[in-house]
C-alpha cells in the first residue's frame, strides 16, 4: 500500500510539473505569471504550492501562483465563461468538466501527451494507465489529465449478520 502511494504522489507531482509546463507552452513565454487554481480538500494545497516553488526555481522568469477552496468549482464557472480561467486548475468533483469541454472552454492536451515526459524516456501518454487516461477523452481528443485513483473495498462482520439474521447483499 505504501509503495502505491508512493507510485501515486510520484504521478501526481509530475502531472502536475507537466501541466504547468503545458500552460507555459501555450502562452510561449510571454507571460511571467502563472495561475494554478485546486480542489482544497483533505489533501490540502501545500503540495502544489511545492511544486510551483520548485517550477520557479527552474524557470526564474516565472511567478506561480497556487490558490484553493473547498468549492473552486464555483469560483471557476464564471471565469470558464468569462474566457479567463486560470492557467492550470484542478477544480474538484463539483465542475462540469464535460459541459467546459462541450462549450470549448477546455484546450485538447493530445499535443503535450505526445511529447517526451519530464525526465523520462516515454512519451507522457505512456506513463499514465491507459484506462484512466481515456476516461478524460472526447471525440478522439484528451481533455482531463486522471489526477488520482481511490479503490474501495466493503467488508461486512459474518457473525453479526448472522447473529442479526440480516441477510448479505447480492449488489451494492
Amino acid at each position: 500500500m505504501r509503495k502505491m502511494l508512493r507510485v501515486f504522489t510520484i504521478l501526481m507531482i509530475v502531472s502536475f510539473l507537466w501541466l504547468i509546463t503545458f500552460a507555459l507552452n501555450i502562452a510561449a513565454f510571454e507571460k511571467t505569471d502563472l495561475e494554478v487554481a485546486s480542489f482544497q480538500g483533505g489533501y490540502g494545497i501545500d503540495w502544489l504550492e511545492k511544486i510551483g516553488k520548485e517550477y520557479e526555481e527552474l524557470h526564474p522568469n516565472v511567478k506561480v501562483k497556487v490558490w484553493g477552496n473547498p468549492r473552486v468549482w464555483e469560483q471557476l464557472r464564471p471565469r470558464f465563461v468569462a474566457g479567463t480561467p486560470p492557467d492550470v486548475c484542478a477544480p474538484g468533483w463539483g465542475f462540469d468538466f464535460w459541459a467546459a469541454i462541450y462549450e470549448d472552454k477546455i484546450r485538447p492536451l493530445d499535443e503535450a501527451l505526445n511529447s517526451k515526459a519530464y525526465d523520462q524516456d516515454e512519451m507522457w501518454k505512456e506513463i499514465f494507465i491507459g484506462d484512466l487516461l481515456a476516461a478524460g477523452e472526447w471525440e478522439g481528443k484528451h481533455y482531463i489529465m486522471p489526477l488520482f485513483l481511490n479503490v474501495f473495498g466493503w467488508w461486512y462482520n459474518k457473525a453479526l449478520f448472522e447473529k442479526n439474521g440480516w441477510e448479505v447483499s447480492k449488489t451494492w
